[in-house]
């Protein structure tokens, strides 16, 4: 059993959003899940790749899904010379930078901890860009399919 953590964030007329960090996913399988949550009312989904050894399948489904982004790798794709920088070119958070460093040291096996602090990592920038153009921000993790428990009442999620 699964609890999901929705949090209201702003308007209701925004898109409901989901963030989740992945590796390897199985590409079948895989839009699957985006197209599901997409009919359920989500409106945007953010997968943040955790080093794939092939990520090809991602970009090839975000092709074919205007409501899918994908942020390639975590934490590399913010890393700017010596300095944790957005894609936009501005600073991160000083939150996001700690998270960054401790993901780094993890993938480069300086530090002997769980894998934890890169999805910490990609929440964090989540929330950071998301929050303020997000009805619902979540997490759903690859094998969870969220859906209102009386279909007869709410044909979706966006619709509870």
């Amino acid at each position: 059993m699964a609890i999901w953590i929705m949090v209201a964030v702003a308007r209701a007329s925004a898109p409901m959003t989901i963030c989740n960090l992945i590796r390897n996913p199985h590409g079948p399988h895989l839009e699957e899940w985006v197209e599901f949550h997409v009919r359920m009312g989500f409106g945007r989904i953010v997968l943040y790749d955790d080093h794939s050894s092939s990520n090809s399948s991602l970009f090839e489904i975000a092709a074919r899904h205007p409501e899918l982004e994908v942020v390639t790798p975590v934490p590399e794709r913010f890393l700017d010379g010596d300095e944790w920088r957005e894609p936009t070119g501005e600073p991160v958070s000083d939150k996001f930078a700690a998270r960054l460093d401790k993901c780094l040291a993890y993938v480069e096996g300086r530090l002997a901890v769980n894998s934890m602090v890169c999805q910490l990592a990609a929440w964090q920038n989540c929330v950071e860009r998301f929050r303020a153009n997000s009805s619902w921000l979540t997490n759903i993790d690859m094998d969870e399919f969220v859906y209102p428990c009386d279909r007869s009442k709410h044909a979706n999620v966006a619709q509870l």
